[in-house]
Formats: C-alpha cells, sequence, structure tokens
C-alpha cells in the first residue's frame, strides 16, 4: 500500500510513554543508524510490558514487518518486564544505513496495575544524509591517531611504527603507570600497561589485514596480544549479538558466535571477539580466559558484557578485544601519560591482580555493576541463560573453572542449571552451533556428572551503587 503519509500517524499512547534521544537517525562514522527509545509508564499506574512489534516503511512505498518482541524479550535485556510508576527502561537498536528505510514505528503493549491493557506509540525517522563531524570533533579524532608516547614511555622495537600501529596500539611504547595515582578507590599496583608487554609483534598491520576471514591461517601467524588486538580491528566489525533460544523452565539461552565463523564473517559482538582472543593465542600463553560482568537490575542499561584477561609469567593481564572492533575505538592511545582523546577509561590494559581489576571497573565503570565472572572455557565461551533476572551456566560446564564476585546489595546471581541447552541453529551464519565446542557437549547428557565436577568460588566485591 505504500507508506502512509506523515501526517497519517497518530500518536495512540495510553498509559505509556515512549521517547527517543533521536527523531531522526543519521548514519555514524561506521555507517550504522543507532538510536535509543525510553519506555516509562504515563498515568498512574506501573506497566507490564507484553509485546513490542516495530513496522518499517521503505523509499520506495513498501511495507516490512521488522519483527515482534515478547515479554521475555524485555525479562531477558531489563531483568524484569515490569515498570514502576516514576521509573523507566531503555534500550538501544541499531541497522545499517544501507538499507531504504524511510521510518520505523514502534508499537508497545502491555498490561498496568489495575489490569487495563496500555499502549504506546512512537516514529523513528531515517536520513541516509551524514552528519558532518564538527570542526572540533575531527580535530580531536585526528589528534588522538596522531599521538605517540614521550620519549621516557618508548622502547625502541621497530624502525617503522607507523607499519605496525593501529588505533590506539602503539608497538614502541613502553609504561607501567599505577592507575591508583590517578583514580581514587583503585588499589596500588593496579597497573596500565601497552600490548606490547605481552611480547613484540612480527607480522606488520598490512600482513595482519592479509588474514581476514582465515581462521586456520590467522591462528598459525598470530601469536602475541598485540598482534591479535590488531587482528580485531582490522579483520572484523561490530553487528551481531548471541544466538538466541528458550530452553527448559523458560530459561532464555544465549550462545556466543564461535571463534572461526566470527573470524570468517567478520562479525563480532563481545563474547565473539573474546573467543577470537581465545583462539588466536590458546597456546601462546598460560591462559587465555574470559571475564564477564552483569549491572545491577535497577541500572538504565541492565545487561552483561565480556572481556579477556590472559596470564604470562604468572601475571594476570585484562582487556575488551571488543572496543577495538569498532570503526572508531575509544581505546587509549598507549601514550602512558593519558592525553587521551575519545578514550573509555575502563578500556585501559590492565595488569594486576584479579582482584584488584574487578576494583577498577566497578569503580572506572559508570554501570552499577552487579556481578563479575571470570572463567576458562573449552574452545568457546558457554552459554548463558537469563530467566527474570537469574543467571545461568549449563550443567555441562564446570563451575571449578569459575570465580564469582558479587556485590552484596544486589541480587544479581550465576548459578548452574539443572540442563544444557540444545544449540541453536542458522543464526548469525552459524549453521549449526553444536558443531562448535563447548556447544557439542550440550547434546551428551552422560557428559554432565555433577558429581565429578568442581565447585565455584564465589567472593564478595564492593559495592559500587
Amino acid at each position: 500500500e505504500g507508506p502512509p503519509k506523515e501526517e497519517e500517524f497518530l500518536d495512540r499512547s495510553k498509559g505509556i510513554e515512549i521517547t527517543t534521544n533521536k527523531e531522526t537517525v543519521h548514519p555514524d562514522e561506521e555507517g550504522m543508524w543507532r538510536y535509543r527509545l525510553r519506555v516509562e509508564p504515563s498515568g498512574d499506574f506501573g506497566v507490564t510490558i507484553k509485546k513490542m512489534t516495530i513496522k518499517a516503511y521503505l523509499y520506495d512505498g513498501r511495507y516490512l514487518a521488522v519483527g515482534t518482541y515478547q515479554e521475555d524479550d524485555f525479562k531477558e535485556w531489563w531483568g524484569s518486564s515490569y515498570i514502576k510508576l516514576g521509573e523507566s527502561k531503555s534500550f538501544g537498536s541499531g541497522l545499517p544505513s544501507k538499507n531504504d528505510i524511510h521510518f520505523r514505528d514502534h508499537i508497545f503493549t502491555g498490561v498496568n496495575d489495575a489490569g487495563e491493557e496500555v499502549l504506546g506509540t512512537i516514529r523513528v525517522h531515517f536520513s541516509k544524509e551524514k552528519k558532518e563531524a564538527s570542526t572540533e570533533e575531527t580535530s580531536l579524532w585526528e589528534k588522538k591517531w596522531s599521538q605517540q608516547p614521550d620519549p621516557k614511555n618508548t622502547l625502541h622495537r621497530v624502525d617503522n611504527p607507523e607499519g605496525y600501529d593501529v588505533q590506539g596500539l602503539r608497538v614502541n611504547a613502553d609504561f607501567e603507570v599505577d592507575l591508583s595515582e590517578w583514580f581514587e578507590g583503585l588499589k596500588p599496583k593496579t597497573y596500565w600497561v601497552p600490548a606490547t608487554s605481552l611480547g613484540t609483534p612480527d607480522n606488520t598491520k598490512d600482513e595482519i589485514l592479509s588474514l581476514k576471514g582465515k581462521p586456520e591461517r590467522a591462528q598459525r601467524e598470530i601469536d602475541v596480544l598485540f598482534e591479535a588486538l590488531s587482528f580485531i580491528h582490522l579483520a572484523t566489525e561490530p553487528g551481531i549479538h548471541n544466538a538466541k533460544t528458550e530452553g527448559q523452565k523458560g530459561i532464555r539461552w544465549g550462545f556466543p558466535k564461535p571463534a572461526k565463523p566470527a573470524i570468517r564473517d567478520g562479525t563480532v559482538n563481545c563474547a565473539s571477539a573474546a573467543n577470537i582472543i581465545r583462539y588466536l593465542l590458546e597456546d601462546d600463553y598460560e591462559e587465555v580466559g574470559y571475564v564477564w560482568r552483569y549491572s545491577s537490575l535497577d541500572s538504565d542499561n541492565v545487561g552483561g558484557h565480556c572481556t579477556s584477561y590472559i596470564k604470562h609469567q604468572g601475571k594476570y593481564y585484562f582487556f575488551d578485544p571488543g572496543s577495538l572492533a569498532e570503526e572508531r575505538s575509544k581505546y587509549p592511545v598507549e601514550d602512558g601519560d593519558g592525553r587521551g582523546y575519545h578514550v573509555d577509561r575502563v578500556d585501559y590494559l590492565i595488569q594486576s591482580t584479579p582482584e584488584n581489576y574487578v576494583i577498577y571497573w566497578s569503580q572506572v565503570s559508570t554501570n552499577d555493576e552487579a556481578i563479575f565472572a571470570m572463567f576458562q572455557c573449552e574452545q568457546n565461551h558457554f552459554a548463558l541463560g537469563n530467566k527474570e533476572g537469574k543467571l545461568y551456566y549449563p550443567m555441562a560446564y564446570d563451575p571449578a573453572n569459575l570465580t564469582v564476585w558479587k556485590d552484596p546489595q544486589d541480587s544479581v546471581e550465576l548459578v548452574q542449571a539443572n540442563y544444557s541447552p540444545t544449540p541453536p541453529k542458522d543464526q548469525y551464519g552459524v549453521k549449526d552451533y553444536s558443531d562448535y565446542m563447548p556447544f557439542e557437549d550440550y547434546l551428551k547428557p552422560w557428559t554432565w556428572s555433577v558429581e565429578e565436577q568442581g565447585e565455584a568460588q564465589v567472593l564478595e566485591m564492593k559495592s559500587d551503587g
């Protein structure tokens, strides 16, 4: 029928108010349309969100049904589908600007505390015109990429550092900064160090780029962290999520994309970027593992985030590889003096004890973190389950390899489910997730012997909110 005329869109909201941070969305630096919606009760009662339907209308007049999200989806995103009166919840959405979408209508339906049906609607427009960055903004990015360590923070490793440096990575950087001198609340010996602390690269960035889409070759030729982080930036881009299934007892499971198909397709999220790091470096250091955290259920942005750690010569190093998948990464330039532009302070490469890193993240992050976990996996990150704010790992995973820190003021838990979920198929370019470990073992109940498993170590972390 073609897109409705603009004047035909009526805000039919009753009981739910929806607002957006961008009424017209322009492409960002990565060619993506990104926007956020805020959802809140508008009447005298709290509301339970039951469903959201997204309808898109194209420039050529066609109508496109984008998708429908049910109450369980909101429980997974927010921890609960219920929104108290006076509170709000938000979530982000993104899609490539190469699509010919004119605008999207978002229709929320639910029930309020009085048992009445409620409705919230909003329209978001899309423009293919890229907003020009301000002269000041462009100048700051240019300053960032031209930053180099001071002579006191350098060690001559190569004659042509421009052939190796990628984003904030600096091959000749050499420093150790105790961040407890910069940030309050941190423990001494929480060090910011450059990636070359874990080895000097042999491959130039052009040689790293030649490995794009070739998992086996990349694994053979990449053997230090600097090269692996360069690979994340040069050979991958963000834009996927964990594959979703619903298992027994209403637990919704997320399966991170395994390393090999993630490298092959060149698409990652935080957990699949960590999978790539493990795949590339598993035989090059003592340990290559995962760090995962989940925010408090009353945070504005409820959810989890996965990063990586390496143990080398008895020391632990913590870092966020997914941050380097961005076209304009906020990974700090390795200058050693903190003069950063467009820097996310939680992206420093940290050398410290695990306990000090938990304190570092919880103090520097703007999120109220409820739980931290540090663990190793067989080849890829295990599936994560969620039901109404309770988080699960599969029965097939041995918790002897898991350490958990909990905020005593938060109710979030990470516990073992009494089963392992069936791996999904045909999501995010992966034909069958059970073709990859550890998901392969989820189809073998005889391998789930809890009696032969160890116990997770559960510790308390300092409350940050």
